[in-house]
Order: structure tokens, then C-alpha cells, then sequence
């Protein structure tokens, strides 16, 4: 099993983690998935969290398809982000989930790329995929998707204050998680946004 990754520090610790678990089938390697080049074949690609990041998905994945064995399997995950919903809830966050879906546009990263999995694996020549939704659904303040959303909202904050979504002082990231928390007290639930899953096979 190999695995990609841009960067170069996850990709250490995964090959560290692999090693202390012996685990002598698994490797990483950091690489550019839009200009890597495969040198052995493979029976599945995979790939969670990704294409939304890629400029041009579907000739990534055609790319990449090339290098799996005859009916082989390429399986995509992605969020449809917008669809994460708060039952009988504060407004709080809605709001703070309209920061992450303007900060994703102003970069230009498309925030539903779930619904978009059909289309991409289409455009890879790989035919209509096999499609399924799937989200978490937690009742009450010890929600994990609060303290999930806060940390992205944490890691988005520069391009939410450089891009005028929202001041730093509207944001108050240090008490976010605990505020969504507070507003759900009543006993809202909240499920995180639809995961879209999509697998199709290379021609047998």
C-alpha cells in the first residue's frame, strides 16, 4: 500500500507509524498527485478529502487510474459542506458555518464537491460511479462536531479576516467551541455535513 501526501511532515510521521507497527507493506511518499508518476501498478486508488483541492480533479484521477490493474477500484470521498445542519438550535452555528463556506469560496475551493463526484469520475472516462451519502448525527452539548468546527474555523481565520468575512472579535476563536456548546444546551442536534462516497472500476 502506498500513500501520497503534498506535504512533507505527515508524510513522515505516517512512514514512522507504519515502521513502529511493522507494518512492511505500507509506505508514503510526498508527491505532487497532479504530476506524480506511478512506477508499479496498484489494484485500488483512494482518495478522502482531496479532490476538492485539486485544480483539475478528474485529469488527476485519470492519470492516476492508469496505473491500476485491469477492473480495478477508484474510490472518492468528499464533504458536501453546506449541508451541516443544527436542529432547534442558536443561530450561532449557522453563522460560524457561513464563515467556513465564504472562507473555502474566496480562495476558490469548491465547498460541495460531494455532489460533484459523479461528474469527476465521469470526466476520468471511468462511467457512472456508484454513489452513497452518509452523515454523523450527535444530540446535545458534548456534540464532537462543535469542537471540530471550531478547529477548522481556527485554521481558516486568516483568510476570514483578510477576506472581510468576519473580524477576529466577531470570530473570539478562543471561546468558539465553547459558545456553540452553550447554544446547544436546550438539547439541539447537529449533524456534521453529508459525506459523499463514489467508487467506480477501470475497464476489466
Amino acid at each position: 500500500m502506498l500513500g501520497l501526501d503534498i506535504a512533507e511532515v505527515p508524510v513522515q510521521t505516517a512512514n514512522e507509524r507504519a515502521a513502529h507497527l511493522g507494518l512492511a507493506h505500507v509506505s508514503f511518499q510526498q508527491a505532487d498527485l497532479a504530476t506524480w508518476q506511478p512506477t508499479e501498478t496498484f489494484d485500488a486508488l483512494t482518495g478522502r478529502l482531496i479532490s476538492m483541492y485539486l485544480p483539475n480533479p478528474s485529469a488527476t484521477i485519470a492519470s492516476l487510474a492508469r496505473a491500476l490493474r485491469p477492473d480495478g477500484i477508484v474510490l472518492l470521498q468528499e464533504f458536501a459542506i453546506s449541508s451541516a445542519r443544527q436542529v432547534d438550535g442558536a443561530p450561532l452555528l449557522q453563522r460560524t458555518l457561513d464563515w467556513v463556506l465564504a472562507a473555502f469560496r474566496a480562495v476558490g475551493v469548491p465547498t460541495d464537491m460531494g455532489y460533484d463526484l459523479g461528474r469527476v469520475l465521469r470526466g476520468a472516462g471511468l462511467g457512472t460511479p456508484t454513489m452513497t451519502v452518509g452523515a454523523h448525527w450527535e444530540d446535545g452539548p458534548d456534540a464532537v462536531a462543535y469542537g471540530l468546527l471550531a478547529g477548522v474555523v481556527r485554521t481558516l481565520l486568516p483568510v476570514i479576516t483578510a477576506h472581510h468575512i468576519a473580524t477576529a472579535a466577531e470570530v473570539d476563536i478562543d471561546t468558539l467551541e465553547d459558545r456553540l456548546r452553550e447554544a446547544s444546551q436546550q438539547g439541539a442536534g447537529v449533524f456534521a455535513p453529508l459525506l459523499v462516497s463514489a467508487s467506480a472500476r477501470t475497464p476489466a
